[in-house]
C-alpha cells in the first residue's frame, strides 16, 4: 500500500484523493503506473445512513406484530420467533459474502444488489402465508440488508480521508443506533392500523 493506493492483481484499489503526475510502483512483479490526475466523487452521506439503518431497522419494526402473525399463520411463538433467529445468522453470513464481492467487483453494483434482494425479500414476508415461507423470506431480506450493514463504511473509508471519515462514520452509527429505538414504535402503529403485513411493506418502501 503505496499513499492509500493497494496494489495488487494489476489493478489499484483502495483511498485515491488527488493523485498527480506519474506514480510507479513495483512490488513482486506487478507494476503500476498511474497518469494524470484521479478524484473520486463523495459518496452521499444521507443515502449511506439510510442503507445501513435497513439492517437494524428490519430486526426491531416488526417485534410488536409477532403476536398477530401467530395468529395469523397459525404457528406458535417459537416458529414465529425463529424469524429473529435465521435473520440475525443470515446477517452474519453475509457480511462474510458481500465483502469479498464488493472487492472483486466493486461497492456500488453489490450495494445495489443487495437493495433489491432486501426489497424482494421484504414483499415475500408481505405476502406469506406460512411461517416456512416467512422463514426464507427473512434469510433473503437479511442477505440484501447486510449490504448497507457491511459496504456504507467500506465507500465512506475508500473515498474519503481519515479527518473526513471519521465525521462520516460517525453519522453512520448514529443512524444504527437510532434505528433500534424508532423501528418498532413504527412497527406498532402500523400493525395497529393496518395489520402485520404493513411493517414489510413499509420495509419494502425503505428498500427503494
Amino acid at each position: 500500500r503505496v499513499r492509500g493506493v493497494a496494489v495488487g492483481d494489476g489493478c489499484a484499489r483502495g483511498r485515491l484523493g488527488w493523485l498527480r503526475g506519474w506514480c510507479r510502483w513495483q512490488r513482486g512483479g506487478v507494476v503500476l503506473r498511474t497518469v494524470g490526475t484521479v478524484r473520486l466523487r463523495q459518496p452521499f452521506v444521507v443515502g449511506l445512513v439510510a442503507v445501513s439503518m435497513l439492517q437494524p431497522g428490519a430486526i426491531n419494526m416488526y417485534v410488536p406484530s409477532l403476536p398477530g402473525m401467530e395468529r395469523a399463520l397459525a404457528t406458535d411463538a417459537t416458529s414465529i420467533q425463529l424469524t429473529i433467529t435465521v435473520y440475525l445468522i443470515a446477517t452474519a453470513v453475509g457480511q462474510i459474502i458481500m465483502g469479498p464481492l464488493s472487492d472483486r467487483f466493486g461497492r456500488r453494483p453489490v450495494l445495489l444488489t443487495g437493495l433489491c434482494l432486501f426489497v424482494l425479500g421484504s414483499i415475500a414476508c408481505a405476502v406469506a402465508t406460512s411461517v416456512g415461507t416467512l422463514l426464507l423470506a427473512r434469510v433473503l431480506q437479511a442477505f440484501g440488508a447486510c449490504a448497507g450493514l457491511s459496504l456504507a463504511r467500506a465507500i465512506v473509508r475508500d473515498t474519503s480521508g481519515s479527518a473526513a471519515s471519521a465525521g462520516r462514520i460517525g453519522y453512520l452509527n448514529m443512524g444504527m443506533a437510532i434505528a433500534p429505538v424508532f423501528a418498532p414504535a413504527i412497527g406498532g402503529l402500523l400493525d395497529q392500523a393496518y395489520g402485520w403485513r404493513a411493517s414489510f411493506h413499509f420495509m419494502t418502501a425503505m428498500g427503494c
